[in-house]
């Protein structure tokens, strides 16, 4: 079979196809375990990408094709998530908002409230007091992020 005719065949393609989902996946996942493995570092794109030995474009790719989110889009739902799980850790226990916000890497405190409530439908200092939020918290997930997180790429992209 010369190459025209490989190119062309349906079942070949398909073997391509899948491979390629496969490569995908497994960049996907080692750049979680990556992250999940340094989540008290600020992880940045340049960190996961020289990490993978791959380029910036490859790696979005592959986390729109497996996680239907931009890499940043997963590393922010991943430290909001982080921050919602010490903030429940530290009810009562005398911790400020700020603190945690900072903990995560996010400086720009409006900014840290306006993606927390859009992602959970609270603010982050509800959160920690435990009052009731005005609006519903989200708990569907469409695209299940590592350590089971809920579709924080879309919630945070808003």
């Amino acid at each position: 079979m010369d190459q025209a005719q490989r190119q062309s065949d349906p079942g070949e393609q398909r073997v391509r196809a899948a491979d390629i989902a496969t490569r995908r996946r497994r960049i996907v996942d080692s750049a979680q375990a990556y992250v999940l493995a340094h989540c008290d570092d600020a992880v940045r794109m340049a960190d996961l990408c020289a990490h993978l030995d791959i380029s910036a474009r490859l790696l979005h790719y592959c986390f729109r094709e497996v996680v239907n989110a931009s890499p940043a889009q997963y590393l922010r739902a991943l430290r909001l998530d982080r921050a919602r799980l010490e903030l429940l850790a530290g009810r009562g226990g005398g911790i400020l908002v700020q603190d945690v916000a900072a903990r995560w890497g996010f400086w720009h405190l409006s900014g840290f409230g306006a993606d927390y409530k859009r992602m959970f439908g609270e603010l982050p200092s509800q959160t920690l007091y435990g009052t009731p939020s005005c609006g519903r918290a989200r708990s569907g997930a469409t695209v299940k992020l590592c350590g089971g997180l809920p579709d924080a790429a879309s919630a945070a992209a808003g």
